[in-house]
């Protein structure tokens, strides 16, 4: 399936994208970063999660239709960001 997003929003996204990385490899000043996938996909995740949580009133289901996940994989990723 094909997504459906402008390249101006694309370029937005990675723009956003490199800017929060770049903030955060500043921030550790000269250190090593450590497990940084998982540490960025919790900071997406949790503001997108509640976003679409509001977007498909509350409903999992539809929600996890939104999102291309597994309904039991939407509520585990809501559990471990305290929004279930």
């Amino acid at each position: 399936m094909k997504t459906m997003i402008s390249d101006d929003v694309r370029e937005e996204l990675d723009l956003a994208i490199t800017k929060m990385t770049q903030n955060y490899l500043d921030q550790l000043e000269g250190m090593e970063p450590h497990n940084f996938y998982i540490f960025f996909q919790d900071e997406v995740d949790r503001p997108m999660l509640e976003f679409m949580m509001e977007y498909s009133k509350h409903n999992v289901n539809r929600a996890s239709t939104y999102l291309g996940v597994n309904p039991l994989d939407l509520i585990a990723k809501l559990k471990r960001h305290n929004l279930l």
